[in-house]
């Protein structure tokens, strides 16, 4: 039968240009197509990985400056309620 029966019942609203393709070309070009997209999908997954890594990396970094941070900002606010303490006017020596 070969190419003639696709060519014989192909409708060319549905299919195109595909009509002009014998089935075991139209084959090996769609096992490459698919094969092709299994490979960047492989490729996304691996980037993937990759930024996962360094957004985790760059997050615990982040999160012990802000620990840092609360540290700063706690011994400031004791160092000022100190000196509210020593001086209550407000007025400089």
């Amino acid at each position: 039968m070969g190419g003639e029966g696709l060519r014989a019942n192909c409708d060319l609203r549905k299919f195109g240009n595909l009509c002009h393709i014998d089935p075991p070309d139209f084959m090996s070009e769609m096992n490459i197509v698919i094969v092709r997209a299994f490979i960047a999908l492989h490729q996304f997954a691996l980037n993937y990985k990759d930024l996962e890594a360094q957004i985790q990396s760059i997050w615990l970094i982040v999160n012990s400056h802000d620990e840092q941070l609360k540290m700063i900002y706690s011994a400031i606010e004791s160092l000022l309620a100190e000196k509210d303490k020593q001086n209550p006017g407000g007025k400089e020596k």
